[in-house]
């Protein structure tokens, strides 16, 4: 859990109220979506009075957005970090990205459900909560891209279908496998669901390289979320 100074808590009765109120929020918002949820909703489930979450975090729209500040920093932030930090070539950093956001989604995997929730429920809304949401989204979309362009450039990967679509394909593929993973808990192995969704990106990525370069098994081992 953050920790509550990133809700602007500074006292030790305040921060543990900023911690309910958190994991009161992310629970309605995961069960019932941004519109389905009352301020007294999350009062009620974080044991606070209303009038006391209204004064310390705002109304439903400050307390959605941050939740969204949330996400980044528990869900963007270490994904980041995971892909600087693996090996630099354009097969390297899309596991790195793969296997990131599997990671954090085995620590975490209700902010990255919650992002998928909001991106839905803020649609056409046209206000700043539409557009964190779609900007997080962005991001993720945007690595991608960057690293199918390494790999095009390096002529690594695949030139033949668009740049863009490809790097959709891979964070649709992986949203959907971790809401899946998510949604049926323990009956998936999601760490062997992984292995098998970055085999098949990799293999479809191939294009001018040697089927030797794609070795992945040898390249990158294991998977330890």
């Amino acid at each position: 859990m953050a920790k509550a100074e990133k809700f602007g808590g500074s006292q030790t009765g305040r921060q543990g109220r900023a911690e309910r109120v958190v994991s009161a929020a992310l629970k309605q918002f995961l069960a019932h979506g941004f519109d389905g949820v009352t301020l007294d909703d999350i009062a009620i489930s974080a044991a606070v009075e209303t009038d006391v979450l209204i004064h310390e975090f705002g109304d439903k729209h400050s307390l959605a957005m941050a939740m969204l500040r949330q996400i980044e920093y528990q869900f963007m932030e270490p994904l980041v970090a995971r892909i600087a930090d693996s090996p630099v070539t354009p097969q390297g950093k899309l596991v790195g990205l793969i296997n990131g956001l599997s990671t954090v989604a085995a620590k975490r995997s209700d902010y990255v459900v919650l992002l998928v929730r909001f991106g839905i429920d803020f649609k056409g809304r046209g206000d700043e909560l539409e557009e964190r949401a779609n900007a997080i989204n962005a991001q993720l979309v945007n690595i991608a891209d960057g690293i199918i362009k390494m790999g095009a450039l390096r002529g690594s990967f695949r030139t033949d279908i668009k740049r863009a679509d490809l790097a959709t394909l891979v964070i649709g593929s992986l949203n959907g496998l971790l809401l899946e993973w998510w949604r049926r808990g323990e009956e998936v192995n999601g760490v062997k669901l992984t292995r098998a969704l970055r085999r098949v990106i990799l293999r479809g990525f191939e294009d001018a390289t040697s089927k030797e370069e794609f070795g992945v098994s040898k390249l990158f081992p294991g998977h330890h979320p």
